[in-house]
């Protein structure tokens, strides 16, 4: 049992683990998986915690998989995350039901990461040079289901999230996902370009990471729901993905089930005349977007998987 983290993450309303930049040399691709439930000890007269057993990849990025389950005469508590960067899937669900009884009330979280570098190459192999206006793009289209019961979601604590950052390219560390003391913060770290977060199912979430609160990019109250983000890194640049949800029911009699294990697709649009290729080499030769997607893409896509996908075109 893990009571200091659980206390950091319960208090945070959501302290989300993901990766401190530094300045090494190389970019370093990556997943991790992150679940945890918090529910009553009658004994102890508060809670315990557990699940909390992060399942991270690196060199290669092979999958991460991690999963809870707990339940007793208070409720239950059902909470899983998976990242797969060789398939560009991402899952995250997180399930809480409250019975009646008077007491702490459990609480739930899951999140699904992965990260990844892109390198921009001109038409003729060199590389790319960023001028003022150019644009890099990525569109989310997310699918899943959104419930609760016996409470308003909107004025409570509970919610799914979307986090997007761009950093300088070689300073994606996966290493850096331990808790530190102070507490890293996203905020103000020199190596992000940027960070986006999309709130989901609860626009007046205030979504916070390690403690430090976050400004919301955007809202939606329910999904489906596509995530449009136009940003320009200036040269080549790493990225992270996070797809979470997270919460505790306020109350006896209420439950909610942020499901999203679903359809997650992931597509990046470079500069006009440009290709993109990875730093984990999974994904090369990307093209601007009016590629026709390869027989494997459509599949995917087909058969409705939970996750990342990448529209690319081979040149």
């Amino acid at each position: 049992m893990n009571t200091r983290f659980a206390r950091i993450l319960f208090l945070a309303t959501f302290a989300t683990l993901c990766p401190v930049s530094t300045s090494i040399a190389a970019t370093i691709p990556f997943t991790s998986a992150t679940t945890l439930a918090l529910y009553p000890n009658n004994s102890l007269g508060c809670c315990l915690d557990t699940g909390y057993n992060p399942d991270n990849h690196s060199s290669p990025p092979a999958p991460a998989s991690q999963s809870t389950t707990v339940s007793g005469a208070w409720g239950n508590v059902t909470a899983t995350a998976d990242a797969n960067l060789q398939t560009g899937q991402l899952k995250a669900q997180a399930a809480v039901t409250a019975n009646n009884y008077s007491g702490f009330m459990p609480y739930g979280q899951s999140n699904a990461t992965f990260g990844d570098g892109f390198t921009t190459l001109g038409t003729n192999g060199s590389p790319f040079v960023w001028q003022p206006n150019s644009t890099a793009k990525f569109t989310m289209n997310l699918g899943g289901t959104l419930s609760f019961s016996g409470y308003d979601l909107g004025n409570s604590t509970t919610g799914a999230f979307v986090i997007l950052t761009t950093l300088k390219h070689g300073t994606l560390d996966p290493a850096a996902f331990s808790p530190s003391t102070p507490p890293y913060d996203l905020t103000i770290d020199p190596n992000v370009l940027g960070y986006y977060v999309y709130l989901l199912g609860n626009p007046g979430l205030q979504l916070y990471f390690n403690g430090i609160p976050l400004t919301t990019t955007q809202a939606f109250t329910n999904i489906p729901a596509q995530i449009t983000q136009t940003f320009n890194p200036g040269g080549d640049f790493d990225w992270w993905l996070l797809l979470g949800a997270a919460g505790q029911v306020p109350g006896p009699l209420t439950s909610f089930d942020l499901d999203l294990a679903h359809t997650l697709t992931l597509d990046y649009t470079g500069p006009d005349g440009t290709t993109t290729a990875s730093s984990s080499g999974l994904f090369e030769n990307f093209q601007p977007t009016s590629a026709v997607p390869e027989p494997a893409t459509l599949a995917l896509l087909g058969l409705g998987l939970a996750g990342l996908g990448f529209s690319r075109r081979r040149q």
